[in-house]
């Protein structure tokens, strides 16, 4: 995996969680919630930890309907 191609997922992935944190907070709530502070930036030091075929596995999870 390039590197390119590397940053490309974790970005997806950080977004898609982004999203499910919002989506959750509305179902909870019954309305919008932000995520907390560095909340995507903490989650690219997590998922930028897992080798190549780990980060390819979860992004495909992620995005599997």
């Amino acid at each position: 995996m390039t590197n390119q191609e590397r940053e490309n997922i974790l970005n997806k992935l950080t977004l898609i969680e982004t999203s499910e944190f919002r989506k959750r907070g509305l179902e909870l709530t019954g309305k919008y919630i932000h995520e907390p502070t560095n909340f995507r930036s903490d989650l690219y030091e997590l998922f930028n930890q897992f080798n190549d075929d780990e980060l390819k596995k979860l992004y495909y999870l992620k995005t599997k309907i």
